[in-house]
C-alpha cells in the first residue's frame, strides 16, 4: 500500500520503486538442500481481493511508491523493484494497493550495495483489478552490471494475467 493513494490517468504510465523485505535461506549440499528459510522482517498477513470469497492471502507492507530512485532509502534487509504500471484502460487507475509477485523475482546486488529484483511491468488493459504481468529478464534496468545472488522461488512462465490492483474488500 502506498502512504497516499494516487491515480494513473488513462493512457499513462508510471515507474515506481517499491521495496520488499528479504528472506534468508540456508542450504547444504550440491544442489543445495534447503534447511531453513525465514524473513528478515515478516510483514503482516492480509487479504488481497475484491471481496472475502475471491482473493488471495498475501503479506502487507505500507511503503512509499517513489518515482525517483534517489528518494528511495537503501536498506540492507530490503530489495528494490522497479514496477512499471501502464494504464491502457479508458478510466483512471487508483493505486491504493498493488500485488507484487515477489516469489517470481530473482535477487541481484548492485555495485553500490543496493539489493534489487527483476523489473516488473503491470499492463492494465481493462477497467478491472487484473493486469498482464511481465517479469524482466536478467539484471534490473537501473542496476546495470548487478550480480545475481538468488534465483526466483517460482519460475515465471511467460506473460500471465494476475490480480494486481485492489481496494480493500470492495467490489469493482
Amino acid at each position: 500500500r502506498p502512504e497516499t493513494p494516487f491515480h494513473v490517468p488513462p493512457g499513462e504510465q508510471v515507474t515506481l520503486h517499491v521495496s520488499t523485505p528479504l528472506w534468508l535461506r540456508l542450504g547444504v549440499g550440491e544442489p543445495p538442500r534447503r534447511l531453513l528459510e525465514v524473513p528478515l522482517h515478516r510483514p503482516s498477513d492480509t487479504w488481497f481481493g475484491a471481496n472475502t470469497l475471491d482473493g488471495d492471502v498475501c503479506y502487507a507492507s505500507a511503503t512509499r511508491f517513489v518515482v525517483r530512485l534517489d528518494n528511495a532509502p537503501m536498506a540492507p534487509h530490503r530489495a528494490t523493484t522497479a514496477v512499471r504500471i501502464r494504464n491502457r484502460a479508458e478510466v483512471d487507475l487508483l493505486l491504493d494497493r498493488i500485488r507484487l509477485p515477489v516469489a517470481s523475482l530473482a535477487v541481484f546486488q548492485a555495485s553500490d550495495g543496493r539489493i534489487w529484483t527483476n523489473d516488473v511491468t503491470l499492463d492494465r488493459r481493462e477497467a478491472t483489478e487484473f493486469a498482464e504481468l511481465r517479469v524482466g529478464k536478467g539484471e534490473p534496468t537501473q542496476a546495470a552490471g548487478a550480480e545475481k545472488v538468488a534465483e526466483p522461488r517460482e519460475v515465471p512462465t511467460g506473460n500471465v494475467v494476475v490480480r494486481a490492483f485492489s481496494k480493500l474488500l470492495q467490489a469493482w
